[in-house]
């Protein structure tokens, strides 16, 4: 019976094996950087190319997008007439200087006596201008032309809103509560004006303001109203107050200078 070779020893994978004697010393942290670099170099490069790659396309998206910033500025302070504000509404769609322009076309609109245009106007212009400062503005505007425009219920329910709102500015809500005085005394409720009247005054304090000034000149002319003559002697004509305040106190926004 042939003898039966006896099984080979496991050796296993000697090829990395380092002899470790006494004299071996470990790899120091350069050797083990330079040993990364050999292992990862491409990787570490592309990483590198791609973050560049970013950053360079960052810095030309943001220069391309100041150079439009800038040439709407400057298409925007050119329009000067209502034609080329038109022009420019169509030619920027979007964009929040076409809100500003459709609010200046809206106040030429209720300055023309244009009121159902002026409120078309304002509605238009207001989403583009609800992060700005021209919202109150436009909102104020949106329901004196709807007013004058005969929508009485919606208008004095959009004023009264507005007075409420303690998040808007004094000033416009001091503006509604006039138009809501204006509104009481036309329609022949002038136990409302006085009340209204003094909401004016709190809201805006400053005696000299146009609109605390046609408050207390249409309360003075329901008083005088109000006062029967004395010995047949009709009273003297007190100052008419127009009927809203309509938006004189408030100009049309000027064309910003361009973005250089």
């Amino acid at each position: 019976m042939p003898a039966i070779p006896p099984k080979p020893k496991a050796t296993g994978d000697d090829r990395n094996l380092v002899n470790v004697d006494e004299q071996y010393i470990a790899p120091g942290l350069e050797d083990k950087l330079r040993l990364f670099w050999e292992k990862n170099t491409r990787l570490v490069i592309a990483t590198i190319t791609i973050v560049v790659l970013l950053i360079v396309g960052r810095g030309i998206y943001g220069h391309l997008v100041a150079q439009h910033e800038q040439a709407v500025g400057e298409a925007y302070a050119a329009a000067t007439t209502d034609d080329a504000l038109k022009s420019f509404i169509a030619d920027h769609p979007g964009h929040a200087l076409v809100g500003v322009a459709q609010l200046r076309l809206a106040d030429d609109a209720y300055t023309a006596g244009r009121y159902t245009e002026a409120k078309t106007g304002y509605d238009e212009a207001l989403p583009l201008l609800k992060d700005t400062p021209f919202a109150p503005r436009t909102q104020l505007g949106a329901a004196a032309a709807q007013l004058e425009a005969g929508q009485t219920a919606e208008a004095v329910a959009a004023l009264k809103h507005i007075v409420s709102s303690a998040t808007l500015p004094k000033a416009i809500r001091a503006s509604a509560a006039y138009d809501l005085a204006a509104q009481a005394a036309e329609a022949g409720h002038p136990d409302e004006v006085g009340p209204l009247v003094e909401q004016v005054i709190n809201l805006d304090p400053n005696r000299n303001s146009p609109v605390v000034e046609l408050a207390l000149a249409l309360q003075a002319r329901q008083a005088a109203v109000a006062t029967p003559p004395v010995s047949g002697i009709p009273p003297a004509p007190a100052a008419q107050a127009p009927a809203t305040t309509g938006l004189p106190a408030f100009p049309a926004p000027t064309p910003p200078a361009a973005t250089k």
